[in-house]
């Protein structure tokens, strides 16, 4: 992987000197690692240019492949945590809120930030069992005793019931939902309220979500504030009231505050937008 990352350095840099301060080496054992790797391929990967070093067409292939390789290599290291010189900050974000935290204008590359968008309870157990840093997501039920000493924000979120737009329900027949895991918001109130029901579809995917309520093979329940343009909210009759749910941001200890300062601006940016619907 040295040789491997060299050779990029060199390709970057188009200097065996250049090459050698970024990587750290001597310019004798970046001239030996280049060397190594034409050996190992069967053919010249570098060649004399006049403005420098430039990659010859069997090197190009090879660059190709070695911007692969170290990118793969960084992201099973970014799973370690902070002990690789290649690691920073794991993000577990909710999915639904991805997009927003995007438009926010943060640039994960900036941070060199591993971002792994899941539902709210696989961000939870990341948290719990040490793969994630810093979690953004939403609950409903209050249950979050295993982590309640890492949150550091929280803002209630309106909720409404959204349909499509030609959706409409048979006379005595059970609502069909749309529902998801921990879907004790959409669950609940039907329950308290004695309305018949029946699971239409359940997934942790939002976009299939989105696109069964879309196609009205039933109801569900999105925040007030992100309601897809295609989608009606509705208040009708036979439905209960929609409360708030919560959505809130926990923190590792012992992180590098300075980079989760950055994050945090764009995640609190975040919190707002859905809390304002």
């Amino acid at each position: 992987m040295e040789i491997i990352r060299t050779f990029v350095a060199v390709a970057d840099t188009g200097s065996i000197s250049k090459a050698a301060d970024k990587m750290g080496l001597s310019q004798p054992a970046v001239s030996s690692q280049m060397k190594r790797l034409q050996v190992l391929l069967g053919g010249p990967v570098l060649l004399k240019g006049g403005s420098g070093t430039i990659i010859s067409e069997l090197g190009k292939l090879a660059l190709e492949k070695a911007r692969l390789v170290i990118d793969m290599q960084d992201q099973m290291l970014m799973l370690a945590g902070g002990g690789s010189q290649y690691t920073s900050l794991r993000l577990g974000i909710s999915a639904l809120m991805l997009p927003t935290f995007l438009a926010t204008g943060f640039e994960p590359s900036r941070e060199r930030l591993f971002v792994f968008a899941e539902h709210s309870r696989e961000i939870r157990k990341g948290l719990v069992e040490g793969y994630i840093d810093i979690g953004c997501m939403f609950t409903s039920s209050g249950d979050e005793t295993e982590i309640a000493d890492l949150v550091v924000e929280r803002l209630a979120v309106p909720m409404a019931w959204v349909r499509s737009r030609d959706f409409t329900l048979s006379p005595g027949a059970p609502i069909p939902v749309i529902s998801l895991p921990e879907d004790d918001y959409i669950i609940r109130p039907l329950k308290k309220a004695g309305i018949s029901y029946r699971i239409a579809l359940h997934s942790g995917d939002m976009y299939a979500r989105h696109a069964a309520i879309r196609a009205g093979c039933g109801i569900g329940a999105v925040p007030r504030a992100v309601v897809p343009s295609d989608l009606v909210i509705t208040e009708d009759y036979y439905l209960p009231k929609m409360h708030a749910i919560e959505a809130y941001i926990c923190v590792r200890a012992g992180l590098d505050r300075q980079k989760v300062n950055n994050v945090m601006t764009y995640l609190l940016a975040t919190l707002k937008t859905f809390g304002t619907g």
